[in-house]
């Protein structure tokens, strides 16, 4: 049930205290909360009523100034959109409901999302995402949305879900999980992340970044998405790294057409595809389809994988691809990557001669 600011101020006031919507079933519960820009409303009594028999100091506790302003207001004539719910739409068989509400306090989610959690918390909370992942048709999401809302603060939800390659009113019903869990707020226009999603997400990055005993896609996909507004999703059935929801840079492979190669497609600077393939044949290939234009195959080692390397490469085929203007934002705040090196921690800076680009 949405409520415009202004009754959400009266109702907190306690000069409002009934609304009447025209609902095909109601959206609220008789005993239940709804949460709102103002707080949580405590719900009351919901009951289906005859517009005719509405009177009008009822009409007058609704706001409106008696029942006739607010008859014509229930069976106003509404434009259908695209984000209106399915039952928020009346049709003919729509019934008129009178629902009692009252201003029960701050949202409880707003100290939630100011609170830091200790480690035994946060551990726990990212474990919950990592359930939801598991639970979600989609693969992991909740990590690339809470990513998203990060680079992106403040960005109309329609343009955040053509980023994801999802319906709006889908990619929102996934942010309000992560709202119900304090990690995201609702601004005027779009979200930001709370503190505790700020701490949350630096945690689940952190857990990305550990190369042990993890599977080298994993790794892959945290070097790709560490980059300026890279989004993953799938595409031919494999995760997929786009700049910006629209242009692809880094493509994983499992045996594609019984190729035998699993590792990933990338873009690189020209001449660096030859170079590479001659060099090691083994571990670099041309790929099918993109090879033409320069793109480079890349295979897992079973021996093992070199993490600098590929962040070299990934990085590379990020600045093939990306606008000048993201390029800008990365040289601006120096792309490192940590590795694991013989059991010692290290940080290298991205190297451009390895790909070709430098003396």
């Amino acid at each position: 049930m949405l409520l415009t600011l202004k009754v959400l101020e009266e109702i907190q006031a306690a000069r409002v205290d009934l609304v009447f919507r025209r609902w095909r079933k109601p959206t609220v519960k008789t005993g239940g909360r709804l949460r709102t820009a103002i707080g949580e409303l405590a719900i009351g009594a919901v009951e289906v009523v005859d517009p005719a028999a509405i009177t009008d100091a009822e009409a007058r506790r609704a706001g409106f100034a008696d029942g006739d302003q607010l008859r014509a207001e229930l069976f106003r004539q509404r434009p259908a959109t695209a984000t209106r719910g399915r039952t928020a739409q009346p049709t003919e068989a729509s019934l008129i409901y009178r629902v009692e509400v009252m201003f029960a306090g701050a949202d409880s989610r707003l100290a939630m999302r100011e609170s830091l959690l200790g480690d035994d918390e946060l551990a726990g909370l990212v474990a919950r995402l990592q359930r939801i992942d598991e639970r979600s048709a989609l693969g992991p999401w909740t990590a690339r949305v809470l990513g998203l809302i990060a680079t992106w603060p403040a960005r109309r939800a329609p343009e955040l879900a053509e980023m994801e390659g999802r319906e709006t009113i889908a990619f929102k019903t996934d942010v309000r999980k992560l709202k119900e869990l304090g990690l995201t707020e609702s601004l005027r226009i779009g979200y930001r992340l709370s503190p505790r999603g700020e701490q949350v997400l630096a945690s689940v990055r952190a857990i990305a970044t550990r190369r042990e005993d993890r599977a080298p896609i994993d790794a892959l996909r945290a070097l790709c998405m560490g980059l300026p507004e890279v989004v993953e999703r799938l595409s031919h059935g494999e995760p997929t790294f786009f700049i910006q929801g629209k242009k692809t840079f880094v493509m994983t492979v499992d045996d594609h057409h019984g190729d035998g190669n699993t590792g990933f497609w990338c873009a690189a600077p020209p001449g660096v595809q030859a170079e590479m393939v001659a060099e090691n044949p083994d571990r670099f290939f041309v790929p099918p389809y993109v090879g033409g234009r320069g793109w480079l195959g890349v295979r897992f080692d079973d021996a093992g994988v070199d993490w600098i390397e590929m962040a070299e490469i990934v990085d590379q085929a990020y600045r093939c691809v990306a606008p000048k203007k993201l390029l800008a934002r990365l040289d601006d705040t120096g792309r490192r990557y940590m590795v694991k090196a013989q059991g010692e921690e290290q940080v290298r800076e991205a190297s451009s001669s390895r790909m070709g680009l430098g003396e």
